[in-house]
């Protein structure tokens, strides 16, 4: 089984998304526009 750590920020102008598989160490990093 795999374990997954989320980390979410949401800011003024980004949302920022992290999510680290601790199984094999693979950070993915995700950045959107929060503002329309």
């Amino acid at each position: 089984m795999r374990n997954l750590r989320i980390a979410v920020d949401i800011g003024g102008t980004f949302t920022d998304i992290c999510v680290l598989d601790e199984s094999s160490g693979e950070l993915r990093v995700a950045k959107t526009a929060s503002t329309p």
